[in-house]
């Protein structure tokens, strides 16, 4: 039987800034283009996309995010990719979780049962589904 020592381990850093200095630095955000746009798919035309909740699994990345539109309020859609310049024409797909609104996406393995689990706001209450396999999340 092998056991496994943990080891903590504490590193403190401490950066001061003379007042001078603090005066004269400037912040600046920089961006560049988005990693997802809403686009129109599965008969809706989505216009925004919100609250992501993505997993690295077998050597890609999938992400659940929920989608807005002007015809439907709330809906989570599911796309996968292996690299994030590949996510924004990566296929997506709108996950059939419960009838009506749904949205606010939280994905996670759970291992002692060897499931994933999708718990999302549907309607006003909280709810969940059973992913077992990453085909199903289609």
């Amino acid at each position: 039987m092998s056991s496994v020592r943990v080891v903590p381990i504490v590193l403190l850093v401490s950066v001061t800034l003379g007042e001078a200095e603090t005066a004269t630095q400037e912040f600046r955000w920089s961006y560049g283009a988005p990693v997802v746009e809403a686009q129109a798919m599965g008969g809706w035309d989505w216009i925004s996309v919100k609250d992501p909740s993505i997993v690295r699994y077998q050597g890609r990345w999938h992400l659940f995010c929920s989608v807005r539109g002007p015809q439907r309020s709330h809906a989570i859609v599911y796309l996968n990719f292996s690299d994030f310049g590949e996510a924004n024409q990566a296929e997506r797909h709108v996950l059939a979780c419960h009838p009506g609104y749904f949205c606010a996406p939280q994905v996670f393995y759970y291992t002692p049962q060897r499931k994933w689990y999708l718990i999302c706001q549907a309607s006003a209450t909280a709810s969940f589904c059973v992913l077992d396999t990453t085909r199903r999340w289609r």
